[in-house]
């Protein structure tokens, strides 16, 4: 009967491990999205400044728009 019990306690130990194993998984993969559109906004930005700024540039004004 100990083995039964301790059987138990390992699958419970794995279930548990395995869950928080998955909550790692979400919690990274989430960060990861964030961190994907947070780049995607930035370049966005940074294109559009740089449009505003050489394009100023390549007009030949002395200031940016």
């Amino acid at each position: 009967m100990l083995w039964k019990k301790e059987n138990i306690n390992n699958q419970a130990l794995i279930l548990r491990n395995t869950s928080e194993y998955d909550f790692q998984k979400n919690l990274i993969a989430n960060e990861k999205g964030s961190l994907i559109e947070l780049k995607k906004r930035l370049s966005e930005e940074l294109s559009e400044v740089s449009l505003k700024l050489f394009g100023s540039k390549a007009r030949g004004d002395s200031q940016p728009e």
